[in-house]
Order: structure tokens, then C-alpha cells, then sequence
């Protein structure tokens, strides 16, 4: 118990050992909460969860913090309402900022999930495959951004989405392929 205790003294003053420490793609799955929590309580309009297109997430160079920006998809004059999320490395939201833009024009039609929610899933396969699978771990480590898209793709009659992960250590993406449910289908690193 001694040991968790200093291990999150650590944390907080930006001395944890690497493996301790969050990194760029769990600071953005934590965001999806924080998000999801701030529709919860009304302070964001549920059309963040339906419309969701896209985050991108840096850390500070200077603090240890963590700016995550979740993005609908554009509106009609290709603005976009956003939400700027500052995470602390415990994966806590210390604050929020609104971007103001167009009512998301179209935005997809998810039968089984909202669109927040498959990127949520994609995440996950991130970091549940992140460790056994080492070709994973720049896009775990320096996540530079996730964007969803409905494929062209059917099966079994239904629409697939695709979730395409970068980093800002690598030219390649992580292309996650999803059914609407969430349950991934297929994954693979491609070449731009």
C-alpha cells in the first residue's frame, strides 16, 4: 500500500517511472469519459456523443497535462462545435472549453451506437492489444489523433465504421474496422 502511495506522489509531481505515467492514448480515452460526463450533467449537448468525428490529443511539453479536443463532424460553412479537454495524469479533466461552430450537417447513422461510442471501442483495442502487440505502441504511446468514418464496407448487411488512429512518431495509420455494435473486425497499420 506504501508503495501505490508514493507511486502516485510520483505521478502528481511528474517523477513516475514510464510505466506509471499516461500516456497520449489513455489521456484520450479518459476524455471520452470526461466528455461523455459533461453530456451526463447537461453542460455539453448530447450532439458531442451522436455527431462525434474526430480528437486529437498532445502533451504538454512544460506541465504534466494533456490538451484533448473532441470534434462533431462540420456544419454547413465546415465549422466544427468543439470541446477542449485539459487531462492531468491521473486521467482527470481539470477543465473544458467550448469551441463554438455550425450544427453538425449529416452527421452519420449509427443503428447499434453513437459515434463516441465506437471510438471508445476503438480505443479500447488500442490499449488491450498495446502489450502484446509491440508494433502497437506508437500509436499508444504518441497518439497524435483518432477519426471516424462510415465505410463503403457491408457486411452482413450492416455499415461498417472505421476508426483511423495516428501518431506523431510514425507515417503509418491504425485502421480499425468495427461493425456498428462496436466489436472490431478488423485491424491493421497502413501506409499513407
Amino acid at each position: 500500500m506504501k508503495f501505490i502511495g508514493l507511486a502516485a506522489i510520483a505521478m502528481c509531481l511528474g517523477m513516475a517511472p514510464a510505466s506509471y505515467a499516461m500516456n497520449n492514448s489513455t489521456a484520450a480515452h479518459y476524455a471520452i469519459h470526461a466528455m461523455e460526463k459533461l453530456v451526463g450533467q447537461g453542460k455539453l449537448e448530447e450532439a458531442f456523443q451522436t455527431a462525434f468525428q474526430n480528437m486529437t490529443v498532445q502533451a504538454d511539453a512544460n506541465t504534466p497535462t494533456f490538451t484533448v479536443v473532441l470534434r462533431q463532424i462540420p456544419g454547413v460553412d465546415k465549422t466544427a462545435r468543439a470541446v477542449e479537454l485539459t487531462m492531468n495524469i491521473l486521467g482527470q479533466m481539470t477543465s473544458y472549453t467550448l469551441v463554438d461552430g455550425a450544427i453538425a450537417n449529416n452527421p452519420p447513422i449509427w443503428p447499434d451506437a453513437d459515434a463516441h461510442e465506437l471510438g471508445e471501442d476503438a480505443m479500447h483495442y488500442l490499449l488491450d492489444n498495446v502489450e502484446t502487440h509491440p508494433e502497437l505502441v506508437p500509436f499508444d504511446k504518441d497518439m497524435a489523433g483518432l477519426t471516424l468514418s462510415q465505410s463503403s464496407m457491408v457486411k452482413d448487411g450492416m455499415v461498417m465504421a472505421v476508426a483511423e488512429i495516428t501518431s506523431s512518431s510514425s507515417k503509418d495509420t491504425l485502421r480499425i474496422v468495427e461493425d456498428t455494435s462496436g466489436v472490431v473486425q478488423s485491424a491493421a497499420i497502413v501506409n499513407p
